[in-house]
């Protein structure tokens, strides 16, 4: 008996030199902590980082059983941080349904839904997501355009926007949409109808049709959980360890429920920080009760529910609209406030963003104490006197580079505007040079590409370029040219700064002492890179909370 107490005394007390942890040497690191940006080696004891430096100091904290990991002058750099995606739902509607992000044409999408309606019998529903509603004239597709190819199965469509749904009469029959349904919210949330007031099919902005999804069988727990299981680690293959989830409105709580489940059973490769999507005036009242439900509900270690999401503006190309002004924002982000709760809120062109920041200037003057952060998403159309608003207020600009995209690919979308907006869209550099908080994110799959073609290396190129990625050096860019960044905003925008959004800024987004071990290491230096060829940098390996969560396969 004495014995087996030696024993336990022998190991309480045993050397901390026993236990493990992992010392990269000989790297170009990248911290991002602006007093000490550059370094040789880091040491991650579990999930922690505990020391950044010299490779000759490093090796102070060599213990009997440690990993060294040679990196030969491989460049690192904190783990990457998509401020705003969906990929939930995103990979819901990709998973289990038709892709037509890359099909162009009338016939080529309906061809394309036909060979996808064809080869999956099975399916009772056909969803997907990716078609450009104005490829089939000023008032979108119709129903009787998918009867064409698909009749006797319902067929719900989404947008390449997000914003916009399409419907078969299959689909517009078993949601009892007729010529007697009143619009959600007319002229913001509609059913686009034909002159004897009959539904087209097309169906515009979310409270028309984000709430039909469960009624159609798409979005389930099931659905979820094995759609995030496979698109998740794609996310780790592209240096992500930390993402938001800007909404998978309707059907939220299936998401929540399927990453908690996935949490459980240690297959979530990343930090998820989720949001509560607000679809209606209901919504918005409810909000923070909402949020706080969810909260002690669903938040585990990695997956916490982190921001009110309102998307206030549409991102129809023909007609603007919101859904409240700042007189109706006033009381609904004073509660949230009051609350200290965070919010991001959708905003695209320059009257949204204006009354966003009217009202949250109003509720920061009532609500001096609070804690909330304020994000304002998209921000393609800001006016010249509201950009100091940001820094003053302390709002986070949250952009997604692959608006900037140059050769025509954004900038018609605002041709209703006239002169005015001519060279002045997505000043991104504009919000830097006023000193705001900018994040960076894809806003994945309103990004227009595939995941591959969506990575934070292809946006850390376009936010530089303002340029396609395929195009040539000197290709036309989307004006202005001085509105181009450079790649140290690029990755503060996807790292720390993202991690301020976040609320989350003294845990992750650098490579101090104390903070998470989260790290990507590249096979190239972005610093030292052509800005045309940044995104053909490859992720080496990539670390969430210690653990090696993608490794490329040599």
């Amino acid at each position: 008996m004495l014995h087996i107490v030696y024993c336990l005394i022998g190991i309480f007390f045993m050397p901390m030199n026993l236990q493990s942890n992992t010392i990269f040497i000989n790297g170009a690191i990248y911290t991002v902590n602006q007093k000490n940006p550059w370094a040789h080696a880091i040491v991650i004891d579990h999930d922690m980082i505990r020391y950044v430096g010299t490779t000759k100091e490093a090796f102070r904290y060599k213990k009997r059983n440690s990993e060294i990991v040679d990196l030969n002058g491989s460049f690192v750099m904190p783990g990457i941080i998509d401020a705003h995606t969906h990929i939930a739902m995103a990979s819901v509607l990709l998973n289990e349904g038709v892709n037509l992000l890359e099909v162009k044409g009338k016939s080529a999408i309906l061809n394309e839904i036909k060979r996808y309606a064809d080869s999956h019998s099975d399916a009772s529903v056909i969803t997907g997501f990716g078609f450009y509603p104005y490829t089939f004239g000023p008032n979108g597709p119709s129903a009787s355009q998918l009867d064409s190819v698909i009749s006797n199965r319902p067929v719900f469509l989404i947008s390449n926007n997000g914003h916009s749904a399409w419907v078969n009469s299959k689909a517009l029959s078993i949601l009892k949409i007729n010529k007697e349904t009143p619009d959600p919210q007319p002229g913001i949330h509609y059913y686009v109808r034909d002159d004897e007031g009959n539904p087209t099919g097309f169906l515009v902005e979310g409270c028309a049709f984000w709430p039909h999804l469960a009624k159609m069988g798409i979005g389930s727990k099931a659905s979820f959980y094995g759609s995030l299981k496979e698109y998740l680690p794609k996310l780790s293959a592209q240096g992500i360890t930390a993402l938001f989830d800007a909404g998978a409105p309707a059907v939220e709580t299936y998401s929540f429920e399927a990453l908690r489940q996935l949490e459980k059973e240690s297959a979530l490769p990343l930090r998820y920080f989720g949001s509560h999507f607000i679809l209606s005036a209901q919504d918005a009242k409810d909000a923070a009760k909402t949020f706080i439900r969810y909260q002690k509900k669903y938040n585990t270690s990695l997956f916490t529910l982190s921001s009110v999401k309102f998307s206030n503006d549409n991102s129809d190309d023909d007609h603007f609209a919101m859904q409240f002004d700042d007189r109706e924002l006033k009381p609904y982000f004073l509660t949230l406030m009051r609350h200290n709760l965070d919010v991001m809120v959708h905003t695209s062109a320059d009257e949204s963003v204006h009354s966003a920041l009217d009202a949250i200037e109003y509720a920061k003057n009532h609500a001096k104490h609070t804690h909330s952060r304020f994000t304002l998403a998209h921000v393609n159309m800001v006016r010249d006197s509201d950009f100091k608003r940001f820094k003053d207020l302390g709002v986070i600009a949250n952009i997604q580079p692959f608006n900037a995209q140059g050769d025509g690919y954004y900038n018609y979308r605002y041709m209703l505007y006239g002169d005015k907006w001519e060279n002045k869209l997505a000043r991104y550099n504009t919000f830097f040079k006023h000193g705001a908080i900018v994040s960076s994110s894809s806003d994945f799959p309103a990004c227009n590409n595939d995941l591959d073609q969506c990575s934070p290396l292809h946006g850390m190129q376009m936010g530089i370029t303002r340029q396609k990625v395929s195009s040539f050096i000197d290709t036309s860019i989307l004006p202005d040219p001085n509105e181009r960044l450079n790649i140290e905003q690029m990755i503060r925008a996807y790292t720390i700064n993202a991690a301020f959004q976040l609320h989350r800024e003294k845990e992750i987004g650098s490579l101090e002492i104390g903070k998470k071990a989260d790290l990507v290491v590249l096979d190239r230096n972005p610093f030292k890179t052509n800005a045309k060829e940044l995104h053909k940098i490859q992720v080496v390996k990539t670390m969430m909370n210690g653990k090696i969560v993608y490794e490329k396969s040599i």
